[in-house]
C-alpha cells in the first residue's frame, strides 16, 4: 500500500472539472476509494495508477514520500523485482526484521503481477528472484557440510 498525495489528487480532479463520482467511474473504482485517496489514506499501486491515467499525470506524482516508484517499475513486469529490492533495502535500513521484509517483498511481487494480469507462476518467479536477493546462496555453508562428511 502507498500513501497518496490526497490534496494533489483533489486539485487535479477539480482542474479537470471532475466530481469524485466522475473520477471514480473513469478510474473504475468506487466513490469511497476516491474519497480515501483524496484523504491520503493508503492505496494499492493499481488504484493510484488508474487514477493517474484519468488525471493524465505519472503515477509517481501521486505518491507521498520519497521518490519511491518510477512509472516504468509499475508498468514493466521486468521492473517488479527491482522495485521489490528497493523496498527491501529501504526496510533493512529502517531496521525491519528479515521475515517481515521477505513477506512484504513477496506481497509486492504477487500484487503487482496480479495488477499486470500475470499468472501465479510469473508471481512465483518474481518472488524467487527477490528471495535470491534477500538470501543469496552461501558457498561457505556448502563447504562446511562437505568437510563434515569426511
Amino acid at each position: 500500500m502507498l500513501k497518496p498525495k490526497g490534496d494533489l489528487i483533489r486539485r487535479l480532479r477539480e482542474q479537470k472539472c471532475l466530481s469524485q463520482e466522475d473520477l471514480a467511474k473513469k478510474a473504475g473504482f468506487s466513490v469511497r476509494t476516491i474519497q480515501r485517496a483524496e484523504a491520503g489514506e493508503p492505496a494499492k499501486p493499481n488504484t493510484l495508477k488508474c487514477i493517474s491515467d484519468v488525471l493524465n499525470v505519472p503515477p509517481e506524482d501521486l505518491i507521498d514520500g520519497p521518490e519511491m516508484i518510477p512509472s516504468e517499475l509499475i508498468i514493466d513486469p521486468e521492473g517488479i523485482p527491482q522495485f521489490a529490492k528497493v523496498v527491501c533495502d529501504y526496510l533493512q535500513e529502517a531496521g525491519v526484521s528479515p521475515a517481515i521484509i521477505w513477506v512484504t517483498a513477496a506481497g509486492i511481487c504477487t500484487d503487482l503481477a496480479s495488477v499486470l494480469g500475470k499468472n501465479t507462476v510469473f508471481a512465483q518467479q518474481l518472488v524467487a528472484e527477490v528471495d535470491d536477493y534477500l538470501c543469496p546462496p552461501c558457498d561457505a555453508d556448502f563447504e562446511y557440510l562437505s568437510e563434515s562428511d569426511d
